[in-house]
């Protein structure tokens, strides 16, 4: 549980959600709440795999102060930023746009990874916590809540998403 709440406790190592099956749509939403166990870790931890991109989304702690997040959601590509904080130590509202004239990041409501070209590509047959290559990159930690929505979403109605989940979660944004 976190903050009382159901909560997938993912354990670094063997376990990961998959899905059957992604539709191929143009544009897409997502938000997840998560709580990575420890940082800074010396492997990268995977939130998902809804991308093409080999590395998909992941934070990484072997670089920068803080680590490095990395995103490929609905994507071929993958972009990277420097993390603003230690992602364990609080409920983080990771999200992302991607269409077909934009891809970009917020962490906790703030810009991340500014708004950029991107070619929306999407995994027939998604992940969430880790990936069944067999690596170690699976993440360790809890996920408690993902909204994915199959568009692109105003600036305005991200926010009221984004600050429902800070209350639910517990969450701080900026």
């Amino acid at each position: 549980a976190l903050n009382s709440r159901d909560a997938l406790d993912f354990n670094g190592t063997s376990n990961i959600l998959a899905l059957a099956s992604w539709p191929a749509i143009s544009a897409a939403t997502a938000f997840i709440v998560c709580r990575p166990n420890v940082s800074p870790q010396t492997d990268n931890v995977l939130l998902w795999r809804f991308g093409t991109c080999s590395d998909s989304s992941y934070f990484a702690y072997t670089g920068g102060s803080h680590g490095e997040i990395y995103d490929g959601f609905g994507t071929n590509d993958r972009r990277t930023a420097l993390a603003p904080y230690d992602l364990d130590q609080q409920n983080n509202i990771f999200e992302t746009v991607i269409s077909a004239s934009t891809c970009a990041n917020w962490l906790q409501g703030a810009i991340l990874m500014p708004s950029a070209a991107c070619t929306v590509a999407w995994n027939p047959t998604p992940f969430i916590g880790g990936v069944n290559t067999g690596q170690p990159l699976n993440f360790a930690g809890k996920i408690v809540e993902i909204v994915i929505y199959g568009t692109a979403l105003s600036d305005q109605n991200r926010s009221l998403i984004r600050n429902y989940l800070a209350t639910k979660w517990g969450a701080t944004v900026i």
